[in-house]
């Protein structure tokens, strides 16, 4: 899996998890993420895909981790909302904060506030492969 570089602005909220969270319908509702495209297998019948495997892999268990692989994609959910959408594709992620998914207390761990001032407007929301801001000094901006 590769590594992406993202960071959102978001209006500042006391409770980090809930700001996570509607970025995270904001960003599914946008369509700004990664989506990968479709796999012509799985529109397969469960028949069909066992007719195009090779049989001489068979001796090796070759198509019997193909097929358990198949069977596992069909099981996915279709993408309806942030969630199931990082469900759908488990192994590419979206590159976006989507990915930070189970939202709660650990995700909010990667939020770095601007402020801890409750009258302030935004806050900053960067993956973990960033950092906050050269000029961020204990949750201020000098």
């Amino acid at each position: 899996m590769g590594a992406s570089g993202w960071h959102y602005l978001v209006p500042y909220r006391d409770d980090v998890a809930q700001a996570l969270e509607e970025l995270r319908h904001t960003v599914y509702n946008s369509g700004d993420f990664y989506r990968e495209d479709p796999d012509p297998a799985h529109t397969l019948t469960e028949e069909q895909f066992i007719a195009q495997l090779d049989p001489a892999d068979d001796d090796l268990g070759i198509n019997e981790f193909l097929l358990d692989q198949w069977r596992e994609a069909q099981q996915r959910p279709r993408p309806v909302d942030p969630d199931t959408l990082f469900q759908s594709q488990p192994h590419s992620g979206t590159h976006s904060i989507i990915d930070m998914a189970r939202g709660g207390r650990h995700a909010a761990q990667h939020v770095h506030r601007l402020t801890p001032d409750p009258a302030a407007t935004t806050g900053v929301i960067r993956d973990h492969h960033t950092h906050p801001p050269a000029n961020t000094h204990l949750g201020r901006t000098q």
